[in-house]
């Protein structure tokens, strides 16, 4: 399966909630935490390599924020949506969970979970 790492990276704290439910069988629990450190250690990468375009183009300030001369913005801004456009292969096939199991999360992050990880099934099915 190929995940977007601009779209994880920006939901990482969600992903990680994820991994905290049981998903129903220890196997699926091992797998799934194996590809959340796959994906932990993309998204290190991914934010390493946007360092690097803001360093390039850009001026860093004392308050961790940055700002790019309106010269430099459109390479700025081609480089970082080149990046952002990467997607990673990790080794997942959906599986079904419960809406039971799902309690505290989010419609928000159901939607996010649905897309890449489950099948979200009424109880009993």
């Amino acid at each position: 399966m190929n995940i977007n790492l601009n779209v994880i990276s920006n939901n990482l704290d969600a992903l990680k909630k994820l991994g905290r439910l049981d998903l129903g069988d220890p196997k699926i629990n091992f797998r799934f935490a194996h590809v959340l450190k796959t994906i932990d250690d993309e998204i290190k990468l991914y934010i390493e390599q946007q360092i690097k375009i803001i360093d390039k183009y850009g001026k860093r300030e004392e308050n961790g924020s940055f700002t790019v001369q309106s010269n430099k913005l459109v390479d700025f801004e081609k480089e970082l949506n080149q990046l952002n456009q990467l997607e990673i292969s990790v080794d997942w096939e959906k599986v079904d969970l419960s809406v039971d199991r799902l309690s505290g999360i989010s419609p928000i992050e159901m939607n996010l979970f649905e897309e890449y990880f489950i099948h979200i099934v009424e109880e009993g099915d």
